[in-house]
């Protein structure tokens, strides 16, 4: 009875939600459960059968101007989405865009800059194809970090962006003409978990 426990309270929260709430909210969740699935299901994407993922380097210069995304991903993220695949198929694209500027400019990024970091006008990003929604993996190589008082990112070099995808902020030197699937390991890493989060995967199986 406790092994799906997690599922029931999520399935709750939804009735609790929906139009046909009155009968759910008397079988009704703690408010701090409930604050938690709504913070949930508030990041997550609709449920779909097929999800594209797409992988896309973006620098701010020349270099680098080649990476090794189809082995990082084969070794760092295919075991993830083999055990999803009797849940969800994915389509995989990639590509890199150099002379890439963000919609931000400053090098210290705060929590108001996160969400305009994008540079949607300019930047070649995959819209939602055939009906499958589109997850955005972006790796953006430059010196810009993220401020330690941003609450919703993990660590100074990512954040997740809510139904849409994360952005991996990945110091290079200048010099650097190539990434190599080595350095696109936390990257990819961190996506498989932004991932997770996206999908509404359960935490935890009890």
């Amino acid at each position: 009875q406790s092994t799906f426990s997690e599922e029931q309270s999520i399935i709750s929260y939804l009735l609790s939600t929906s139009s046909m709430s009155s009968t759910a909210r008397q079988h009704g969740l703690g408010q701090e459960a409930a604050e938690s699935l709504k913070k949930r299901t508030t990041r997550s994407l609709r449920y779909a059968p097929t999800y594209h993922l797409s992988f896309s380097l973006f620098t701010d210069g020349a270099t680098p101007n080649t990476w090794d995304i189809n082995a990082a991903i084969n070794e760092y993220m295919k075991p993830m989405l083999d055990v999803l695949g009797p849940i969800h198929n994915f389509t995989i694209d990639t590509q890199v865009q150099l002379y890439a500027t963000p919609g931000v400019q400053s090098q210290i990024l705060n929590k108001e800059h996160l969400a305009s970091f994008i540079n949607a006008a300019e930047w070649p990003l995959s819209p939602s194809i055939g009906g499958a929604p589109t997850v955005n993996f972006i790796i953006f190589v430059g010196n810009q970090t993220i401020g330690s008082d941003s609450a919703q990112v993990e660590n100074s070099q990512s954040w997740m962006i809510p139904q849409w995808g994360s952005v991996y902020l990945l110091p290079l030197a200048p010099t650097e003409q190539h990434v190599s699937a080595n350095a696109l390991k936390q990257p990819l890493l961190m996506f498989g978990g932004h991932l997770l989060t996206l999908l509404g995967t359960p935490q935890s199986g009890s």
